[in-house]
């Protein structure tokens, strides 16, 4: 990575704190115990837990990041994360019964829209959680057919640019690698797809909340440009965070 590059990524990883705080402390408290993070990244969330005393941080990530920005604001933060944190670039499906301790929590924040195989893995969290009071923190935002569903907002596409144009114009503003992206790695999910994982991965819910489109109050003036076929709900639902359980820990 060269330096522009790093300083790109550690400045993300800084500006981030504010939206997990935002959206992810509400659900949670991760002082003291064990976490299981999927899909960790470049490691904002871990940033995040250990500067909140979480006790042992394993991240998991089948991409190929570099983790010396994270690293770095580990050392700066006064953090040692010696003995405290490990990431791997695995799947939940990769790690062997009995390879870590249990876990009390395992925190999914903005990749649930990018899982193909969503009650799969969310079944597969089961064994990292046996105690009684583990759970599952999910957070997903933007879903795809939010305005802002083809996470292409930064080249200026405008509000559900994606479902109101041609491809043909939403490649010509996009980057190659950001098309591939919107093109690849989204799973269409919507609010009830996503529920209807959960149902089929055998959990319960134990808090959901949901976040308004940021468009909501101008939903009117783009209206007339959408495909007919998708439903208001669908269009005006952003985001979702929830707890869940497996009856066993109840």
């Amino acid at each position: 990575m060269d330096q522009e590059g790093y300083n790109k990524r550690r400045d993300y990883l800084v500006l981030y704190q504010s939206h997990l705080d935002k959206f992810i402390s509400p659900l949670f408290a991760p002082e003291g115990k064990r976490i299981l993070v999927l899909g960790c990244g470049d490691g904002a969330e871990v940033l995040w837990l250990l500067k909140r005393n979480a006790s042992y941080v394993l991240g998991l990530d089948p991409a190929d990041w570099c983790y010396d920005p994270l690293m770095d604001l580990l050392k700066t933060s006064g953090i040692d994360p010696e003995g405290r944190l490990d990431i791997q670039r695995k799947l939940t499906t990769d790690i062997a019964d009995g390879e870590f301790e249990p876990f009390d929590y395992v925190l999914s924040h903005n990749v649930m829209e990018h899982v193909f195989s969503l009650s799969h893995t969310l079944a597969s969290c089961k064994r990292f959680i046996p105690n009684k009071y583990g759970r599952i923190i999910i957070f997903a935002d933007p879903l795809f057919y939010s305005s802002a569903g083809a996470h292409l907002e930064h080249v200026g596409l405008q509000p559900w640019g994606h479902l109101t144009l041609s491809q043909e114009a939403v490649r010509a503003l996009a980057s190659e690698h950001d098309y591939y992206h919107y093109r690849n790695w989204l799973n269409g999910m919507t609010l009830t797809s996503f529920l209807d994982g959960v149902r089929e991965a055998g959990l319960c819910l134990e808090r959901l909340e949901i976040v308004p489109d940021r468009q909501f109050y101008n939903f009117q003036h783009y209206r007339g440009l959408l495909p007919s076929g998708i439903k208001p709900f669908d269009l005006l639902c952003e985001g979702v965070s929830c707890v869940l359980a497996f009856p066993e820990n109840l």
